[in-house]
């Protein structure tokens, strides 16, 4: 009986002992969640600190502040996203979900803060994808960022590896008409000459030459539009939480870089590297996949879209040239032939119309991004009510419009 008693009492004792263990660790964890809501307030104090700048005169030394602030921002969203991806994969079910609700917040946020770098300060989202954010004054000493790994981590089914591609290739093909665009532009503005003498043919040249360079200003912009509104779909749509969640982290110490992370999927699958996409694009060709898939780390295949660095004169764009389609663009520009930036110009689609109704444009999975000219993406891409993970999945109800 004595021996009887006293396992019980052992008993009892590891019981009570499991029970203070667990009581322990859900006040640490509630008080990590306050602390990660008193984090967010900060936060969203410090985002409209750093948007509100965006109406004043900034000085050089105002950017700078407001960058760093900037990154700054981002590397506490994903430092907090680190801390509860570790704590869902440790955790069991159904405790994990707690810490998968606390992502999808975490994933909300990050993507409101990049629409606003989008709207306010799109120089510091241009920086994003190539910047040490734990050490934004760190040189530069390559990227080491492994892309195939963090697309193993991230769980991409083949369904939504498809689902992926056919937008990758959707993007690209806007971008180089916009690029072939751009060539024909730069091309036209080079043919304008005032030799002849005479004040009203160098007038009537130099009005010329104000019209296309006004162009070339909307195509760059355009080129911005068209980028922008991409990444947010891959933010929003083409990603589970988790997903993005598992992306950011995985670029750590770097920012994300969407149009290098596709360009490895699509390596892996075979698919046309960017620049014989956008090639092909503004040839008016389509390609088809590579036979075979090369696993390896993508190089000029992951060339980055930042377009919103291009000059009224540069041109080349990060993407480098479009081959025989400027040549093209060319001969159409120097006809005269200058449509309206921004709409398939020097194409033959949709020129010198924005309407993404015009028969003949080619139908869209992530819908027109013409659009966003007009209309924030915070409305475009604004969260619905289904779940994320079906989107996905490569769930598509219907097609847009390109």
């Amino acid at each position: 009986m004595s021996d009887k008693g006293s396992r019980q009492k052992a008993h009892r004792r590891r019981e009570k002992e499991k029970k203070e263990a667990t009581e322990r660790q859900y006040e640490e964890l509630s008080q990590k969640v306050s602390q990660l809501e008193e984090e967010k307030e900060q936060l969203q104090g410090a985002l409209l600190l750093a948007s509100g700048t965006a109406d004043a005169e900034e000085s050089p030394e105002n950017k700078e502040i407001v960058a760093t602030l900037c990154f700054d921002i981002w590397k506490k969203i994903v430092h907090k996203i680190a801390w509860c991806l570790k704590r869902m994969d440790a955790a069991p079910f159904p405790r994990s979900t707690h810490f998968e609700r606390q992502i999808e917040a975490l994933v909300r946020q990050q993507v409101e803060f990049l629409w606003a770098l989008i709207d306010y300060n799109p120089t510091a989202l241009s920086c994003l994808p190539s910047l040490n954010i734990e050490d934004p004054s760190a040189p530069s000493s390559g990227d080491p960022r492994d892309w195939p790994a963090i697309l193993e981590a991230m769980h991409v089914s083949e369904e939504q590896a498809k689902h992926v591609l056919a937008v990758r290739r959707e993007w690209l093909r806007e971008v180089g008409l916009l690029m072939a665009e751009r060539q024909g532009l730069l091309a036209r503005l080079e043919s304008i000459d005032d030799i002849k003498e005479g004040v009203e043919f160098a007038l009537t040249h130099l009005e010329e030459s104000g019209r296309v360079m006004e162009r070339v200003r909307e195509n760059a912009h355009a080129m911005h539009i068209c980028r922008t509104f991409y990444i947010s779909y891959a933010h929003t749509t083409m990603w589970s939480p988790v997903q993005s969640a598992r992306y950011s982290v995985g670029c750590l110490p770097m920012g994300p870089d969407t149009t290098f992370l596709l360009a490895c999927l699509a390596d892996k699958y075979g698919e046309p590297p960017t620049e014989e996409l956008t090639r092909a694009a503004g040839l008016g060709m389509t390609l088809s996949p590579h036979p075979g898939a090369s696993p390896h780390r993508p190089t000029t295949s992951g060339a980055s879209l930042d377009t919103s660095r291009a000059t009224n004169t540069g041109a080349a764009s990060s993407l480098g040239g479009v081959g025989t389609s400027a040549a093209t663009s060319a001969a159409r520009a120097n006809t005269g032939d200058v449509a309206t930036s921004g709409v398939g110009a020097l194409s033959d689609i949709g020129a010198n119309s924005g309407d993404p109704t015009i028969r003949g444009l080619p139908s869209c999975i992530a819908g027109d991004w013409r659009r966003a000219f007009t209309t924030p993406l915070r409305v475009l891409h604004a969260w619905d009510q289904r779940s994320i993970q079906e989107t996905a999945s490569g769930g598509i109800e219907a097609l847009g419009q390109c």
